[in-house]
């Protein structure tokens, strides 16, 4: 887990991070840096995932999880009530020539575009 609050927990698990992809691991990183509990499809990400990107030229594989407000409800304490989750995995999005700034904006609006298209089969 990263401390937000810190700059050095941040700054090594940054590090952590970038040590990983160079192995030749994937990792799975969530932008929104937590559960969504708005009424919104997507919250703002964070920036590290795009940085990360950028630095390292790994592509990002976009994935929505629909039907999590059904099976992980906001507002409930205890949660994971019984339910289907789906996850879509869409096209890899390669970061060479973008800015992590770009890159990050062109995520968010294809992932957007795509719960849009797909409101009406499955659920965010």
């Amino acid at each position: 887990m990263v401390n937000r609050q810190s700059d050095e927990s941040r700054r090594k698990s940054y590090e952590e991070m970038k040590r990983v992809l160079q192995t030749g691991m994937h990792m799975c990183i969530y932008p929104e840096g937590t559960r969504n509990r708005t009424s919104a499809p997507l919250k703002p990400f964070y920036n590290g995932a795009f940085k990360l990107a950028v630095e390292t030229g790994h592509a990002i594989l976009p994935a929505i999880l629909f039907n999590t407000k059904n099976v992980l409800p906001p507002g409930k304490f205890f949660y994971g009530w019984p339910g289907k989750l789906e996850v879509h995995f869409l096209r890899p999005l390669s970061p060479m020539g973008l800015s992590a700034e770009a890159l990050k904006e062109r995520v968010f609006n294809t992932m957007s575009e795509y719960y849009q298209t797909h409101v009406g089969t499955s659920t965010p």
